[in-house]
């Protein structure tokens, strides 16, 4: 029988910001522009579907994978959208051998949190029920990597199945947006910044205490995580917030694997597919979604 998961209440939907629109815009050129650095794969089935409270695209063979992978994209909570995501999570299931399911969460300004945490529980949730004898395994990048660690703050919060595991890459983990990376690095990161992520803390919050481990994930009970693979470029500014979640999770007797790629930026999985930096961490991935259900035996 499904639980019923206490969650925040969500609140009412604003208007949309122009500069947000704007911004959409900008990076769904930019993602169309970079599809081709990803191989099509059409053998490998993908199909749009209901997946929980949202729709999800769905990727792969659900019936041959031994893990079902659900996939949280990056964006800031405010950008993105799971189609940009499929000749991705093609290579995934080509290479890994699993199914993967892209959330389409709701996003912020127009959807403040907790949103997005909702859709993710929902969606989560109709996994577990719909593969109860399957690996499930959480991954995501940027804002999707956080709403990740949020969603097993959650299921620690509410009793709930736990994911085997959580892939995170790039996570934004600290929305008080405090460390002193955020100086340090100012210069190396092109993407992220102090100022960015206290407006994507405005948008996405709207007045919610950044201090809620929803919100915030490093602030979770992080000894109680399922086993966590973690990436982080070493040029981010978010690798403050990266080295105090890994840890603090290590020191609570979790088990997490972490990578700190000298020279990368955020998201570069993603954004820069064919670099070798790209491959050493895709190589990573796919590894260990390969060895999960063996390891978890």
């Amino acid at each position: 029988m499904a639980i019923q998961w206490n969650l925040p209440p969500l609140r009412p939907s604003g208007p949309l910001d122009a500069d947000v629109e704007a911004r959409r815009t900008a990076m769904n050129a930019a993602i169309m522009a970079a599809d081709p650095l990803h191989p099509e794969l059409p053998h490998i089935a993908r199909k749009e579907a209901k997946i929980g409270s949202t729709t999800c695209w769905e990727v792969g063979d659900a019936a041959s994978a031994g893990t079902i992978v659900m996939y949280l994209h990056g964006g800031g909570f405010a950008l993105g959208d799971p189609k940009m995501w499929r000749r991705y999570a093609a290579r995934i299931a080509q290479d890994a051998g699993v199914f993967l399911a892209l959330v389409k969460y709701r996003l912020a300004p127009e959807n403040p949190f907790p949103s997005a945490v909702h859709d993710v529980v929902s969606a989560y949730q109709e996994l577990c029920e719909r593969f109860p004898d399957k690996k499930i395994v959480v991954m995501g990048e940027s804002a999707g990597a956080s709403l990740t660690a949020t969603l097993a703050v959650a299921a620690l919060q509410n009793g709930a199945r736990l994911p085997d595991a959580l892939i995170l890459i790039s996570p934004l983990l600290d929305l008080r947006v405090e460390h002193s990376a955020y100086d340090s690095h100012a210069a190396l990161d092109t993407m992220v910044s102090r100022e960015s992520n206290s407006m994507i803390r405005r948008n996405y919050l709207q007045g919610h205490p950044e201090t809620d481990p929803l919100a915030s994930p490093v602030l979770g009970d992080l000894g109680k995580f399922p086993p966590v693979q973690f990436h982080c470029g070493g040029n981010e500014v978010l690798i403050g917030d990266a080295t105090d979640f890994v840890t603090k999770m290590a020191l609570a007797g979790g088990l997490v694997e972490s990578h700190f790629v000298p020279g990368e930026g955020h998201g570069w999985t993603f954004t820069q597919p064919q670099s070798d930096a790209a491959k050493y961490t895709m190589g990573h991935i796919l590894r260990y979604l390969r060895e999960l259900p063996a390891k978890l035996n």
